[in-house]
């Protein structure tokens, strides 16, 4: 459960001006909530773990930097029109998918939320 602070800051949705003591506004909690279900029954299906640890099977290590592989990127996200056909699946370590993640903008929950 999340902690609410006590001092009310900024939606962390881009360009909302909306004061909220949570990480965004309802007006856009909603939208992050929806993509955020919809994102966990994926990645929670038994069919992307099936396809997850085949392709860490068939590719073990970082496409990065060389280290043991312990996650499966989507080259093209989802969200974008992306495939889990195994040419858009890139075999990661956790440091460098975390990076990728933080450096390109397109987490699922930050991008979602801009949308609105």
């Amino acid at each position: 459960m999340a902690r609410r602070s006590l001092f009310l800051k900024a939606c962390s949705s881009t360009g909302c001006p909306a004061l909220t003591r949570e990480r965004f506004c309802p007006r856009h909690q909603h939208a992050y909530s929806r993509v955020r279900a919809v994102a966990n029954a994926f990645y929670h299906s038994p069919a992307w773990r099936a396809l997850r640890a085949l392709f860490l099977a068939s590719h073990p290590f970082c496409y990065f930097c060389g280290l043991r592989a312990s996650e499966v990127d989507h080259i093209v996200p989802r969200h974008q029109g992306g495939t889990d056909d195994p040419s858009n699946l890139m075999a990661m370590c956790k440091s460098c998918h975390s990076r990728k993640g933080s450096t390109n903008g397109e987490r699922w929950g930050r991008a979602a939320a801009a949308r609105c």
